[in-house]
Formats: C-alpha cells, sequence, structure tokens
C-alpha cells in the first residue's frame, strides 16, 4: 500500500509500513528498510513492523517462504516440475541411459544424473536412487526392467 502527497508543489510517495514504523517508533536510519514480521505486506500493525537490513530483509523472506525459487520457479531452471518427475520414472524404470534422457530434454547426462539421484531438484516427485549398479554399463546390456545381462 503506498501513501502519495503533494507538498509545496512536489509529489511525495512510500509505503504506508514506512509512515506507521516512523509515527510510532521516529525515524527509520539510513541503510535500514521497514520488516514485515508476519510476511503480509497488508498488516501494517507497529507491532508487525521492525526495522532491519535490507541483507536481513531478504533473509526473512526466504526463510518464511515468501521468496522461493525452487524447482521451475528458479530463473535458471531449463526443466519444468513435471519433466522432473517423468526423467525420474523414465530412469527408475530401466531400458534407458541417463545420456538419452538428456537427448530428449536437451541437457547433459550429467544432469540427468543429479536429478535421478535427487542431487537437483530435491522437493520434485519422482523416484530418486543412487543407481550404482547402472554405472559404466553399455545400454544394450540391460534389459527391459533396467537389470543386468548376466
Amino acid at each position: 500500500m503506498m501513501v502519495r502527497s503533494m507538498k509545496g508543489g512536489k509529489r511525495f510517495c512510500t509505503g504506508a509500513h514506512r509512515l506507521v514504523y516512523r509515527h510510532f517508533n521516529g525515524p527509520i536510519p539510513d541503510g535500514l528498510t521497514i520488516n514485515h514480521k508476519n510476511g503480509e505486506k497488508q498488516d501494517n500493525r507497529p507491532e508487525n513492523l521492525e526495522v532491519v537490513t535490507y541483507s536481513e530483509n531478504t533473509k526473512h523472506a526466504y526463510r518464511i517462504g515468501l521468496m522461493n525459487e525452487d524447482g521451475e520457479r528458479n530463473p535458471a531452471a531449463k526443466l519444468s516440475n513435471d519433466s522432473i518427475k517423468l526423467i525420474r520414472e523414465e530412469y527408475a524404470k530401466g531400458g534407458v541411459s541417463q545420456e538419452k534422457i538428456g537427448e530428449k530434454y536437451g541437457v547433459k547426462f550429467q544432469t540427468i544424473s543429479k536429478i535421478v539421484r535427487g542431487d537437483r531438484r530435491k522437493t520434485q516427485p519422482g523416484p530418486t536412487g543412487d543407481y550404482v549398479d547402472r554405472r559404466n554399463q553399455p545400454e544394450r546390456e540391460r534389459n527391459h526392467l533396467g537389470q543386468f545381462r548376466s
């Protein structure tokens, strides 16, 4: 919520939370900002406002879930959460290499390896495992269940 006013022909604009904090606590020190303790930006009750550094404000936002860049929300993500689930299911069934899955989804096999082991995208669904028995084995040696032929 913003408050706008004119004074001496000059326009001023500030957040309502800043005005509430200043009214009850005095000036906001330079280099600091106002944080909503409960994370609700519309809750401008004086007891919900505190002065913090910008770094503390950002850490608070991540800690309470206001800023969340997990999975496909991450700006660097190349795969959707649905794709992660499909990749994990496909690899768990066996019969296909990480390299082939990587080609299908446009990523390197190392990325697929980290996904199927659960080292990447930990909060996304789908089976994960170490799959140590499949390492360094040609794809043609596996049967349709992903197990190796004797």
